[in-house]
């Protein structure tokens, strides 16, 4: 009761609950990474590929088109091709240099790579066309 003779509607909880503590080895989670599916069969590959290797062939090809576009435009300017190790020594320059803004590009952005990308579309194309399946065998 107060002193104006009003009651007090406060009520205390009881003590804190301690924290769930976690094991130290544990992994953190990743939301990021498909787990669900291990490989994925596409109509144009004859063996089925893992979303890892999905990813990286993509990136490769983006990382490939880029270096190729960069030589196309170069021979284009300079009308000319330089000696061999001239040459090699611009390819693997120019290839670290695309290699290495496009992985910056990518985590400055924050939406993965275009290999990522394509993966988690293949995934989840991959889960709508089993889900289907399972339904209509269901159903017959």
């Amino acid at each position: 009761m107060l002193a104006n003779g009003i009651a007090d509607d406060l009520i205390l909880s009881g003590s804190a609950l301690p924290a769930i503590r976690l094991p130290r080895g544990s992994a953190p989670y990743r939301a990021a990474e498909p787990s669900v599916v291990e490989s994925v069969s596409l109509s144009w590959w004859p063996r089925p590929l893992s979303l890892q290797n999905l990813a990286r062939f993509m990136d490769g090809l983006v990382l490939f088109s880029a270096v190729l576009a960069f030589f196309c435009t170069f021979l284009a300017v300079t009308q000319t091709l330089p000696a061999w190790p001239i040459a090699i020594t611009l390819a693997a320059g120019v290839g670290g240099f695309f290699t290495a803004l496009y992985w910056c590009l990518c985590s400055w952005l924050g939406c993965g790579t275009a290999g990522v990308r394509l993966a988690r579309m293949a995934m989840r194309d991959h889960e709508m066309d089993n889900g289907s399946r399972d339904d209509e065998s269901r159903f017959r």
